[in-house]
């Protein structure tokens, strides 16, 4: 599995000129964001692939759990939209108010608040979409599943800020040997 999901880190540092799967619909949007999207969405869609195979889902329980997943990711994406700008406020508030003496107390309290309730948010999202998959899902599939859509999410955030693991593809150092815990079989 290590294997497979670094396999798709991979083609998004090469940006993998594979069959482009589109969902029915889908716009190219313009310029070099429509590449990004087109390589996410070919991203996505082989992790779609992984996820099945990995979890054993039969075609049937493969659509639901897309159709599930899908139908939270607008919210997903909404919630990290926020959470983004409240940071910049934050880190706004922090920094340049600060300096200049013009935090108050209330400027700071509200923003506190404001992550307060994003986390919030997040959690209850979080289980709204875990309770719902457990209708498609068991739960050791569902576990399974959550940790390898964390592991995606960290290496796509890994090479968004341009952090490369040592040694090149599968952690592999000069010589050959796979380094302790990255690339080797267990």
């Amino acid at each position: 599995m290590k294997k497979q999901i670094g396999f798709l880190a991979i083609m998004l540092l090469a940006g993998f000129d594979g069959v482009v799967a589109q969902r029915p619909g889908a716009r190219r949007p313009p310029g070099g964001r429509g590449q990004r999207a087109q390589m996410e969405l070919r991203i996505q869609s082989r992790f779609d692939l992984l996820v099945r195979d990995q979890l054993e889902l039969s075609d049937e329980e493969g659509q639901q759990l897309g159709d599930i997943v899908e139908g939270f990711r607008q919210r997903r994406q909404e919630l990290a939209l926020r959470e983004r700008q409240v940071r910049g406020t934050v880190f706004r508030l922090g920094t340049e108010s600060a300096e200049e003496g013009e935090l108050s107390d209330e400027a700071a309290t509200d923003a506190l608040q404001e992550i307060v309730r994003l986390r919030e948010e997040e959690t209850s999202l979080f289980r709204e979409e875990q309770e719902a998959l457990v209708g498609v899902l068991t739960p050791q599939q569902l576990l399974r599943f959550v940790v390898m859509r964390g592991q995606l999410a960290e290496r796509i955030q890994r090479i968004r800020s341009g952090e490369r693991p040592p040694g090149g593809p599968n952690g592999r150092l000069r010589g050959g040997r796979p380094r302790e815990g990255v690339g080797a079989e267990r």
